[in-house]
């Protein structure tokens, strides 16, 4: 008869495995070319995952780019080209992008629908901007609170807000300053994660399927 109480208890412990919830806390800091984010993984309380990312400062550079189009007599135009493409091939391509596009458009609702139970226990944003000048400080403030009020809409339109969320901007009018500090904390269950990411798997088979018949095609 034990054997019917191992059964059991692995039945119990599964679902109660699955109905675990799992915690995850964003810590993003940016300081003008300082950026770091650190990551924390929760599940019950004795089994947590920590990761601390700096990450690489990257600085943009203009360069130039002289493009020096000369055509030969006898030489293959652009336009050239493009008349040599076959209509069938074409017919083709499109086919294959809209079963693509097929693929995404479901891949968004299982998201969305996963992203519909997942629970916003914590959402602090705070920004401090200064661009040296009163007016152009003013008018970046006034692009950031439309940053902010946008993501919150999309937050609470898309996911479980269960908190008030704390979102500040401060502007220097008199210095260049550049600084943000976001604190995000989720959480969902371990069922649910499981759930989505079978789904996800499900239909990555048909999407792979559809890219290797387009392969063998071309």
């Amino acid at each position: 008869m034990w054997w019917l109480y191992l059964i059991g208890f692995v039945i119990v412990g599964g679902f109660l495995f699955l109905l675990s919830k799992i915690t995850i806390i964003f810590h993003f800091y940016y300081k003008n070319k300082d950026m770091d984010l650190y990551v924390e993984i929760k599940i019950w309380r004795f089994i947590k995952i920590k990761r601390e990312i700096p990450l690489a400062n990257i600085d943009l550079k203009e360069k130039e780019i002289e493009l020096n189009e000369k055509t030969k007599v006898g030489e293959e135009t652009a336009s050239d080209k493009r008349e040599d493409v076959h209509f069938e091939e074409l017919k083709n391509n499109l086919l294959f992008a809209k079963d693509i596009l097929k693929h995404i458009s479901s891949f968004s609702k299982i998201i969305k629908k996963f992203l519909s139970k997942v629970n916003v226990e914590k959402l602090d944003w705070e920004s401090k901007i200064g661009l040296g000048d009163a007016a152009a400080t003013g008018m970046g403030s006034g692009v950031l609170w439309t940053i902010k009020g946008w993501f919150l809409g999309w937050i609470s339109h898309n996911m479980r807000l269960k908190v008030k969320p704390d979102l500040q901007i401060a502007p220097h009018f008199q210095h260049q300053f550049a600084y943000t500090n976001i604190t995000c904390i989720l959480s969902f269950r371990i069922g649910q994660a499981i759930l989505v990411l079978l789904t996800l798997l499900k239909n990555s088979r048909g999407l792979m399927k559809t890219i290797q018949l387009h392969n063998k095609e071309v």
